[in-house]
């Protein structure tokens, strides 16, 4: 099948239902037959709708659904948990297999949870959607198995992937613990000691070289005048904000 016009992407609401299972029997029955048998595949998407239009209504306050429309025609659909940081479902109809749907329906789906503070995803994929998971970015935890709806179990493959820019991330955290530090050391006790005691080293040498008497109680002066700099300038830093900075800029 061909798309007959632009693919769409919208939210799902309750009156999708019907064609949100449907989609999802089609692609669990025909895309996984291959890969798993016949009770797991009726267990993961059975021909029970009520059970299943009432697990579709009943989980709606939680999770975040979107379908990929072609015309009137839904093609694919993804669900995400956000509170839980889930990507719970992403199925396409065989119809609409390997047309680049799935892609942009979990594109989609990340974007709307970054906009949410989402900073990644986790899921259990399925044994046949590994590759196409792992494509988009998705790396293996661990291979496990899935609890389907009757307390049976499907083998399948917890994946998770970081939405964040984590370069960025460290680069920006690498700068600030640099800006952290070079205002810690220059408000240190070390580096004024380090100041003190290189003033006085050349003042000291500087008064000698010119033949001045006593000129290691000479060179104590500078020093002096550095300390009492040192312990005058945050009051006067704060009159000055005070008194002059903040009135100025009420004017």
């Amino acid at each position: 099948m061909k798309f007959t016009g632009n693919l769409t992407i919208r939210p799902l609401g309750p009156e999708d239902a019907e064609g949100f299972l449907r989609v999802h029997h089609a692609a669990v029955h025909e895309t996984a037959r291959g890969t798993y048998a016949p009770d797991i595949l009726e267990a993961w998407s059975g021909p029970d709708l009520k059970a299943r239009l009432a697990q579709y209504l009943e989980r709606a306050k939680e999770e975040i659904r979107i379908g990929a429309f072609d015309g009137a025609t839904m093609a694919g659909l993804g669900v995400i948990a956000p509170q839980t940081q889930e990507l719970r479902a992403c199925y396409v109809h065989p119809d609409y297999g390997r047309m680049g749907v799935g892609a942009k329906i979990v594109a989609t789906l990340e974007q709307i949870a970054k906009s949410m503070g989402v900073e990644s995803l986790t899921l259990d994929s399925s044994i046949n959607a590994e590759k196409f998971y792992q494509a988009l970015g998705y790396t293996i935890i661990e291979r496990t198995s899935h609890k389907l709806s009757d307390g049976s179990f499907m083998p399948a493959i917890k994946m998770r992937k970081i939405l964040t820019d984590a370069p960025e991330i460290e680069a920006l955290k690498l700068r600030n613990q640099k800006v952290e530090a070079d205002k810690a050391w220059e408000t240190s006790w070390t580096r004024r000691l380090i100041i003190a005691g290189i003033t006085y080293i050349i003042v000291a040498a500087w008064l000698a070289a010119l033949g001045v008497g006593h000129h290691l109680l000479h060179a104590v002066v500078p020093v002096l005048g550095y300390w009492v700099s040192i312990l005058t300038l945050p009051l006067l830093k704060k009159h000055w904000i005070e008194k002059i900075y903040r009135k100025g800029n009420k004017q």
